[in-house]
């Protein structure tokens, strides 16, 4: 579809796979064109676009949390587990 011819009802159609945090990637990616391009003067209006509500973390892997979890996991699990929190890839707040 050419830019200039986006509307809301479009933007407003379009469906992502994965989280709201996926979703909302992608159009702030789209927002960002459709900006550029009125800038440019390539488009007249750009359509308000709308974010998904997206939900947070609600608890973190801490040390007390891994150390209940592990006996449960399996072999690779486990890995990936103590490797994400070694190297501090979550934060251990």
């Amino acid at each position: 579809m050419r830019i200039d011819r986006i509307s809301v009802e479009d933007v407003n159609g379009l469906t992502f796979p994965g989280s709201a945090y996926n979703s909302n990637c992608a159009l702030k990616t789209l927002r960002r064109m459709l900006n550029l391009a009125q800038e440019w003067e390539l488009v007249p209006k750009v359509p308000k676009i709308k974010l998904a509500k997206e939900i947070g973390r609600s608890m973190l892997l801490n040390e007390e949390a891994e150390r209940k979890l592990l006996p449960f996991c399996g072999p690779l699990l486990r890995d990936i587990i103590v490797l994400l929190r070694d190297t501090g890839m979550r934060p251990n707040k």
